[in-house]
């Protein structure tokens, strides 16, 4: 662990590990995000024409709406930490809740250190962390958000498993994900996007070919229908599933119920 970043005082629990797919092993999958730590966040802006800043302040509010007082969040892919950063200036808009912590989680350490650069704020706290394993207490914070981030685990249900896990009862998870639209004319029109404008565009600014990997990824992810029955065998009651422009994107809610245990 880096001691540049903040590590959470509290217990590890125990999850058990879990296999790597071959083509999305965490190796792979860091050494990507690394590679495009410099342009990440221009990329965003420009690849999605600024809707993603749209998306985060969503996924922000159905994480917080309702939910007060709130004293902890997570978010785990934190990645540059533009969604822990709106997160925070969600709490801080509502009472009881002015004072809460945010901890941005990731497990590549140049885009923390790119996040810790962006945002400097006392309630805000950065951990190195493998998504399938949080060093975070089980029923410590009050909602847990991942943006863009599931489609990369490795093992997905146990993904979500420890989102619920780390997540009190009756509390929030948010999960922020690309989908492929329903509609077949747009889709033919996002397809052609993905994969013949965005790798070409991504590769010119980052040298990467990270941006190929993320048409193919969003082809390869779970339906909206899908990522619902798997949010409920982890352990999420009242789920909804909201579609954001023309279902390119869908924000995922989901509660942790009372008996639930992962």
């Amino acid at each position: 662990m880096n001691p540049r970043f903040t590590t959470i005082p509290a217990p590890l629990d125990d999850p058990p590990p879990a296999p790597a797919a071959d083509d999305q092993s965490p190796e792979k999958i860091r050494a990507m995000f690394r590679a495009i730590t410099p342009t990440y966040d221009r990329l965003n802006r420009l690849l999605s024409g600024r809707r993603d800043e749209v998306w985060r302040r969503r996924a922000a509010r159905a994480a917080l709406d309702g939910l007060q007082p709130c004293r902890a969040v997570a978010d785990v892919a934190t990645g540059t930490g533009d969604l822990a950063c709106a997160l925070l200036r969600e709490l801080a808009r509502r009472p009881g809740s002015s004072t809460a912590r945010v901890v941005g989680l990731d497990f590549t350490r140049p885009m923390l250190a790119a996040a810790r650069r962006k945002f400097s704020d006392a309630r805000l706290a950065w951990a190195e962390a493998d998504g399938l394993r949080l060093p975070l207490r089980s029923a410590s914070v009050d909602a847990a958000t991942i943006a863009f981030g599931l489609r990369n685990m490795a093992d997905k249900p146990a993904a979500l498993r420890e989102l619920v896990r780390v997540v009190r009862p009756g509390g929030r998870v948010v999960i922020l994900e690309f989908s492929q639209p329903p509609n077949p004319l747009f889709r033919a029109l996002y397809d052609f996007y993905s994969f013949q404008v965005m790798p070409r565009l991504g590769h010119w600014l980052s040298r990467s070919d990270a941006y190929l990997y993320l048409g193919r990824s969003i082809r390869r992810f779970w339906s909206p229908d899908e990522l619902t029955r798997q949010m409920q065998a982890a352990g999420l009651t009242r789920i909804r599933a909201v579609p954001l422009m023309l279902g390119v994107v869908y924000l995922h809610v989901g509660e942790r119920g009372e008996a639930s245990a992962p």
